[in-house]
């Protein structure tokens, strides 16, 4: 009898080892399944940001539909009153934007009124037509990383211009660097605005 007891003690225990060992792997399994859940989250998220404004082709493109599509609304208001949108604070990059509000603060000091003639009208680096609303056609876009250089006509139904601009990816959005050629004028909007900022501070 005592030796009935003690096999069945020690198979008892043993019972409650396995299981003890099996809940600790459990444990560890499940901690393990909840990081790949976790992991999986953060791709997701990032997948999710990615997506509002992707480093591809039609990431770039998208967000050049957008901002002509503000243009036109600056260009020609729907009800007549000019919406509150300023262009290159919208669209353009940090850098593009620091030269812009040197170029402001100087011609407000000019008294010659020979301002800075290609921030004149707001939308000239967008629109060529005055009043004119525009489309953008025969886009096409070179990424590489955080950089992408977009070609692209701009028409208003009647006479189309090609444009080139350079973009930054910035702050999880596409934002315009540089505009470097309008119809057959190579520009280079920045070039030019530092020589400007140069001859006049």
């Amino acid at each position: 009898m005592r030796k009935s007891l003690f096999v069945f003690g020690i198979a008892a225990l043993s019972v409650c080892m396995m299981v003890a060992c099996g809940s600790k792997g459990g444990s560890k399994d499940k901690e393990k399944a909840g990081t790949e859940q976790v992991a999986e989250e953060s791709d997701d998220e990032e997948t999710d940001d990615e997506a509002a404004a992707p480093k591809t082709e039609a990431g770039v493109l998208a967000m050049l539909q957008e901002a002509y599509s503000d243009a036109n609304l600056v260009a020609k208001p729907e009800d007549g009153m000019e919406p509150n949108i300023d262009l290159n604070a919208m669209y353009c990059s940090k850098a593009y934007n620091e030269k812009v509000e040197k170029i402001r603060a100087i011609d407000a000091k000019r008294t010659d009124n020979q301002c800075f003639h290609l921030l004149n009208p707001e939308t000239l680096n967008w629109i060529y037509w005055e009043g004119q609303t525009v489309e953008m056609i025969n886009a096409r876009a070179d990424v590489e990383g955080d950089t992408a250089d977009a070609w692209y006509y701009l028409t208003n139904g009647e006479n189309a211009i090609l444009t080139n601009v350079q973009l930054v990816y910035e702050d999880g959005q596409w934002r315009i660097n540089d505009f470097v050629q309008i119809g057959q004028l190579i520009i280079n909007m920045m070039e030019s605005m530092d020589e400007y900022i140069a001859e006049n501070e």
